[in-house]
């Protein structure tokens, strides 16, 4: 006899624009069309409640879920999600970010006692590209030692993420790897032409007609490593006068890195555009697309980059080799000023080699599909259900 559809419900800290955000819009989406019952819970923030009431997903507001070390405010909120699992009696508790991990607990002290799965979209604290003290780094991988050991399934976006928790002991359950999706039908690209003339109205800057035009698309803070490229622009600018760069995308180092821009004297060459909406469609604009974040777990820009057919440099951190094609070429150890502008000097003395690398990505892109990933997590969803729903 067929199985009925599950009650699941997605659960992220912030409900802004984000990765991680972008990712529980798209599986909430696929879940919701493959038939299951799906609800989207988040504190601060309107990004998720504006575009699922959109595609007619429920959501929920959780007051107390915030962005915090701070034990307090971390139990206020799972006292909260306790009580509204308790009134909504849900199958499954699908958690997608740090602080939300906290729901396994309030799942476990439910009445319905659901299966908690928590994806691990990027080892933050815990990765060994983040400067932070020791003392700092202990207590966060004790905390989270001890919150996924109550954890019924933990899935980690990348292979290379998975195997530096193992060496870390993070966990002791049995880990799947799941790569994240894109929804390709919601993708528009403008032309580059279109692109550039758009992205430099919104930005009110000038983009040359001649520029080599370096881009990013991304949170400006810490993770992301936007020093590093304009430190890089700021090198290059004398020997490469065609050179500019942009980045797309807001955050709390906004006025460090504006400051950082003037000292390094590549004010006319460097723009922060801040956030855009639909700013993958400005893609296109981009002769290169980089990301030399500092960590990563595996990055939907770079899905993004693919999908848009434009060639890719990105720091060798998180997914990164799993999304490439041509390593060789696209991929760098981070932080490395000499590989980095040996593939930067190569890719733009190379249009042809540009040309190749735009177009393999393109087609790698198509393995990145929401479609696989929504399949892989109802696998995951209904292991040790007798028969999966056939929608």
């Amino acid at each position: 006899m067929e199985q009925k559809t599950r009650n699941i419900l997605l659960v992220v800290t912030r409900g802004t624009v984000g990765g991680a955000q972008a990712v529980v819009l798209n599986l909430a989406k696929g879940l919701h069309e493959a038939g299951e019952k799906v609800t989207v819970a988040f504190g601060d923030g309107d990004y998720l409640e504006t575009e699922c009431t959109k595609a007619g997903i429920r959501t929920h507001r959780l007051t107390a879920l915030r962005r915090s070390m701070n034990p307090f405010k971390n139990l206020s909120a799972l006292w909260e999600m306790k009580r509204y699992f308790d009134s909504e009696q849900y199958d499954i508790i699908h958690m997608h970010s740090s602080n939300a991990l906290v729901a396994t607990l309030s799942a476990k002290l439910s009445r319905a006692k659901p299966k908690t799965v928590f994806t691990v979209h990027g080892l933050s604290f815990l990765d060994e590209g983040v400067d932070i003290s020791s003392m700092v780094r202990i207590v966060y991988t004790h905390v989270m030692r001890t919150l996924l050991r109550f954890v019924d399934n933990v899935v980690f976006v990348s292979n290379t993420n998975a195997e530096a928790a193992k060496k870390m002991r993070l966990t002791k359950t049995t880990t799947t790897v799941i790569h994240n999706g894109l929804r390709t039908d919601e993708l528009h690209f403008l032309d580059r032409t279109t692109a550039r003339r758009k992205l430099a109205q919104l930005a009110e800057v000038e983009i040359l007609e001649s520029a080599f035009l370096i881009g990013s698309i991304g949170r400006l803070d810490m993770a992301k490593n936007y020093e590093f490229l304009i430190q890089q622009v700021a090198l290059l600018q004398s020997e490469n006068p065609s050179i500019q760069a942009c980045v797309i995308g807001e955050g709390p180092l906004r006025s460090k890195l504006e400051q950082y821009i003037r000292a390094q004297k590549v004010r006319n060459r460097f723009t922060l555009v801040g956030e855009m909406p639909l700013a993958a469609s400005f893609l296109k604009a981009f002769d290169l697309f980089v990301l030399p974040s500092r960590y990563e777990g595996f990055s939907i820009a770079i899905l993004e980059a693919l999908s848009a057919g434009i060639p890719i440099l990105a720091s060798d951190v998180g997914g990164a080799r799993e999304q490439l094609p041509y390593t060789d070429l696209q991929v760098y150890p981070a932080g490395d000023q000499g590989a980095f502008q040996e593939r930067l000097k190569f890719l733009m003395n190379n249009e042809s080699e540009r040309s190749k690398l735009a177009e393999a990505n393109q087609e790698r892109s198509l393995t990145f599909h929401i479609g696989a990933t929504t399949k892989a997590y109802r696998r995951l969803y209904y292991a040790n259900v007798t028969k999966m729903p056939s929608h």
